[in-house]
């Protein structure tokens, strides 16, 4: 076996390795980028991005985040990336007799980009784009060596000696920083519990956000709004609130900084609280504050708040919206039957309740206590409404 093709064996294995990895670490990281873009097979969605560089790559990068929403998706693309970055980055530096440093700095790069997606600030752009240039000059440089008599660039003294030496030293430089970077995005445990948190908290999985270590200790009041919120969900913050660790009042609402998850967190308690007008404002500016303007479990929120609401022309139009996703299609085309139907409405065990709320509803405050005094008194069955006052007086005591 010769020894390139060695090296494309152990490139292959490696990222074997590394999509075991990554499937079983980084399965939040995916599913929370996931929630951050929305690709849509629309024209009106399509045809302004083709019209610039950046519009294609953001439209690539959009369309192979849309897979994230499967398991195994987000795990696939990025050792997609890996391997396109390792072998463009193998086959410039083969030209140049590099050595042993050759297939370690292809391996550090993908590596690095591997990570980078990881980190919320991140743009999968950056990684289409690096590839594209590595391409490219992957091919200059190959055209350059045919052109040569097909000798390499070392046969004809290109570089010298001592360039290639310079080369290597920068090579290993390189790899020296993207291990640092490596460290340096994979030492953020504030964000990698946060995106478990949102994670959970868009599939619905309030028994996972309870079961986690550090709910255990709730080391921050952002902790223990997920955590009220998990117990609100299945009617027992009334009952269990105490049993918990708490955070005073500071923990049954988040402040508002202009962050999309704190809106979206935000419009969850409004939500079960019965507080449509205010989670639906939440939601809004959620949608307005993200990149991409639009995200499925934003528009999922605005949907449902359109229909408790009666603005059915409203909760079509973002209906439409996510019927022309992949992945969104048959669980926005189910919302269709609500369509112009107050009576169905009512007869849902989510809507119905909401929406008998939100018609005693004054507008939107802005203090939740006092929202929730208003709802309590006009409907004082409404459980999570009684619940989260009752809370916010305990904890006042405290």
């Amino acid at each position: 076996m010769t020894e390139k093709k060695l090296r494309c064996l152990l490139y292959l294995v490696l990222a074997g390795v590394l999509f075991y990895y990554i499937s079983i670490f980084c399965k939040y990281d995916y599913a929370y980028a996931e929630q951050m873009r929305l690709f849509r097979y629309s024209s009106t969605y399509i045809m302004p991005l083709i019209t610039s560089f950046s519009g294609i790559l953001t439209l690539v990068a959009d369309y192979l985040t849309q897979y994230y929403y499967l398991s195994w998706g987000g795990p696939l693309v990025n050792i997609i990336y890996f391997l396109c970055i390792v072998f463009l980055i193998d086959s410039i530096f083969s030209l140049f007799k590099l050595g042993y440093i050759a297939p370690l700095f292809a391996v550090s790069a993908g590596i690095y980009f591997l990570v980078q997606e990881t980190d919320v600030t991140y743009r999968s752009e950056d990684t289409i784009q690096t590839i594209l240039i590595l391409g490219l000059f992957t091919i200059i440089l190959t055209l350059i060596c045919k052109l040569k008599l097909n000798q390499s660039l070392n046969k004809i003294n290109m570089p010298k000696e001592k360039a290639r030496k310079l080369i290597m030293a920068l090579s290993f430089i390189s790899t020296l920083f993207f291990g640092a970077q490596y460290f340096s995005i994979m030492h953020h445990p504030q964000s990698t519990r946060l995106k478990v948190l949102e994670s959970m908290r868009w599939n619905k999985d309030w028994d996972g956000i309870l079961s986690l270590p550090y709910m255990q200790v709730c080391p921050a009041p952002l902790y223990a709004c997920y955590q009220n919120l998990a117990l609100a969900e299945k009617g027992l913050l009334g009952e269990k609130l105490t049993a918990y660790p708490q955070m005073g009042q500071n923990g049954l609402y988040t402040d508002n900084h202009g962050l999309q998850y704190e809106m979206m967190l935000l419009s969850d308690i409004y939500f079960i609280q019965g507080n449509i007008a205010a989670s639906q404002m939440n939601a809004f500016n959620a949608m307005i504050y993200s990149e991409h303007l639009a995200t499925p479990t934003v528009i999922l929120r605005l949907i449902e708040t359109n229909l408790i609401n009666g603005s059915y022309g409203v909760a079509e139009k973002y209906i439409s919206i996510l019927e022309e996703t992949k992945f969104y299609k048959a669980q926005a085309t189910a919302y269709r039957k609500f369509l112009d139907n107050p009576d169905l409405i009512l007869q849902d065990p989510l809507f119905g309740p909401l929406s008998k709320i939100s018609k005693t509803q004054q507008g939107v405050s802005t203090d939740m206590l006092t929202d929730l005094k208003e709802i309590s008194v006009k409907n004082p069955d409404y459980k999570p409404a009684q619940d989260y006052l009752n809370s916010f007086m305990t904890l006042a005591q405290k």
